[in-house]
């Protein structure tokens, strides 16, 4: 019988590896792989440890000095081990607060959005203004550093971020490919790099999914007849799963691109997420909606409707977590809120439905982050009230946005007196963290940001100069 040679696998992972040899002829036979021999005697098996890299390495047999079969085994890089987040969260005495892993101390977010807005081609065709940090070709590196550095500086620890999806040519959706740009994520990876030289962690904020991609993909077999819009992201189960693998591949190619995600302070899987009541399936009037969830509701019924915002958004949460967390065990994950049009009458007009207590009080979302600003139309405790928060929660709560416009303050220092008395009344609220919109934002020249009139915002919410901000 005409001797053979077979190699199962045909992959290994990169480093040390012990080969078993099997030599079932009734011959003397040997075997050499990555440049390494050993004889096996007849009808008996041998080990063989080798060293090897990634690529390709080549292997031969021979039976009584006949060569019997050869060829190339691949080798892949063994997988990197999964660096613990930095920054967790604890409940202490019932409520939650953050805290550093590495050293056990409370830890407190403050902090300011980074942000720089462009115009982009969107899906249509048209021109958009819109974040556009990451953006290939638009990326900043040496502004990055430059903020990041005086942020440090200052004593601040958090910086908040946008991705953006709405372009076709530079952001993080890929179409050609159909799945995500590896050029932008490695802008982002250089971001978080150069965050944790500076000790600063990061908040990744998203909005909306990759047009003409896989992601969106996800939603052509959605009941069109019942969701509509950004209803059709949220209450879906299309949808759900839609976020679920952005989530997932977005991680992955961090960890691919080795980024420090122990750097991450929070994915958040939405920046202000909402609900439009001018859209189904809060048209549908009469009709039975079955959600994501798997619960139907009915939309004539007032107590339903406001059941179906409270279900779908601790649903999309729980879900999205668990996903995010199957990838990056200890990665904590948020949404952003504004206000409620409840109790205190706000938003006249707004056909955007929003709704927090449920998500605070019953998802897994590890915080929650809401933006009240002092110059908008309630009081802060009159926001609070709107948002359900009564005092100090179980889940950490974050101001992730907090800002002044020159409509209202006359003067950058103005709005830095009115920043300063907003982030002392949150104190009574339990609010454990702030971050400031936004640091050098020029693109807004009718919002004030911290290095108006000579950084004068900047100087009064830094810890260096107000290591207490609850004082």
């Amino acid at each position: 019988m005409r001797a053979s040679c077979r190699v199962s696998p045909r992959t290994i992972e990169a480093g040390a590896a012990v080969v078993r040899i099997a030599n079932r002829s009734g011959r003397p036979a040997s075997f050499s792989v990555a440049g390494r021999l050993k004889t096996v005697a007849a009808g008996r098996a041998v080990r063989l440890a080798v060293s090897v890299r990634p690529g390709r390495v080549a292997y031969s047999c021979k039976v009584a000095g006949r060569r019997v079969g050869s060829g190339f085994l691949r080798v892949r890089a063994a997988p990197q081990p999964l660096v613990e987040h930095r920054i967790g969260v604890r409940g202490v005495s019932g409520f939650g607060e953050f805290y550093d892993r590495d050293t056990g101390a409370t830890f407190v977010p403050r902090g300011s959005n980074y942000v720089r807005l462009a115009p982009q081609r969107n899906a249509s065709g048209s021109l958009q203004v819109y974040h556009s940090t990451f953006n290939v070709g638009q990326y900043d590196s040496d502004r990055v550093e430059a903020t990041l550095s005086r942020m440090a500086a200052d004593g601040y620890n958090v910086v908040r971020v946008f991705l953006s999806e709405i372009c076709v040519d530079a952001c993080l959706g890929n179409p050609t490919t159909g799945s995500l740009r590896t050029a932008y994520l490695a802008n982002v990876t250089d971001f978080l790099r150069r965050a944790k030289r500076h000790g600063i962690f990061v908040i990744l904020t998203n909005e909306w999914l990759p047009p003409n991609t896989t992601y969106t993909n996800e939603l052509s077999s959605a009941r069109t007849d019942w969701f509509a819009g950004i209803n059709l992201l949220i209450l879906s189960p299309q949808g759900v799963a839609a976020e679920q693998k952005l989530w997932s591949d977005f991680i992955h190619e961090l960890l691919r691109q080795e980024a420090p995600t122990d750097t991450i302070l929070a994915y958040e899987l939405w920046n202000e997420a909402v609900l439009a009541s001018d859209e189904a399936p809060f048209t549908l009037t009469g009709s039975q909606v079955t959600a994501a969830n798997g619960s139907t509701y009915n939309m004539s019924n007032a107590s339903d409707r406001k059941r179906m915002i409270d279900d779908g958004f601790v649903f999309l949460i729980d879900r999205v977590r668990q996903t995010i967390q199957q990838v990056d065990p200890t990665a904590l994950v948020t949404m952003g809120f504004f206000h409620d049009t409840e109790p205190n009458p706000a938003r006249r007009g707004d056909s955007r439905l929003v709704r927090t207590r449920a998500v605070i009080e019953r998802s897994t979302a590890d915080f929650v982050d809401i933006h009240p600003y002092p110059d908008d139309e309630l009081t802060f405790p009159q926001f609070m009230q709107n948002y359900g928060i009564d005092g100090p929660t179980a889940k950490p709560i974050i101001i992730g946005e907090f800002g002044g416009s020159k409509r209202s303050f006359e003067s950058a220092a103005q709005a830095a007196s009115s920043l300063s008395s907003w982030q002392h009344q949150s104190c009574a609220y339990g609010i454990d963290g702030w971050l400031l919109w936004t640091w050098d934002t020029d693109e807004q020249p009718d919002l004030w940001n911290a290095l108006s009139g000579g950084g004068v915002i900047e100087q009064a919410l830094a810890p260096k100069t107000r290591p207490d901000p609850c004082a």
